[in-house]
């Protein structure tokens, strides 16, 4: 249906979904479809090992739109990989709990431990952005390939210090 614009979403496994299905409607009349999604896992690799057709950063830069918690540790463990494209847009809203900065901290940040389990019950469910995130204030946008996951270095309050947000 060339004459409708469709626009693509999702929630996690949805939120991959969504940017492989919009990957895979551009042509040479068409750009690719636009999509908007929370918490968003890794999806270029995923779409690269079965085939499919990646399209540019130029392609998606104002047309794919992953929005997350600043601490969730899906969207988080996508940026550290990667594996989004188009604007990265994230809430800093909240000191993150013991949980996430355990979750977050290097070496190994994105374990499958505890931490890393109570972190994604705190901030990755969908209640949260329902609830606690949409209401407030935009997102901060930046684009997918300079955007970066919060460091270890938290200030005292809990929220990444100057350093560490530079």
């Amino acid at each position: 249906y060339p004459e409708v614009e469709l626009l693509f979403t999702g929630h996690s496994l949805g939120a991959a979904l969504a940017f492989v299905t919009a990957s895979s409607t551009s042509s040479r009349s068409y750009p690719v479809a636009p999509a908007v999604a929370f918490s968003s896992p890794s999806w270029l690799d995923p779409l690269r090992q079965h085939g499919g057709r990646v399209p540019s950063s130029a392609a998606t830069y104002k047309r794919f739109y992953a929005i997350a918690d600043w601490y969730d540790p899906v969207q988080g463990e996508a940026i550290a990989q990667h594996g989004l494209r188009g604007q990265v847009c994230t809430w800093k809203l909240e000191a993150p709990s013991l949980a996430c900065r355990l979750c977050f901290a290097p070496p190994s940040p994105f374990q499958r431990n505890l931490a890393c389990k109570l972190c994604f019950s705190q901030r990755h469910v969908y209640k949260h952005y329902i609830h606690d995130l949409i209401p407030g204030p935009r997102p901060q946008c930046v684009n997918a390939s300079s955007a970066h996951v919060p460091s270890a270095d938290f200030g005292l309050g809990g929220m990444p210090s100057k350093a560490a947000a530079l």
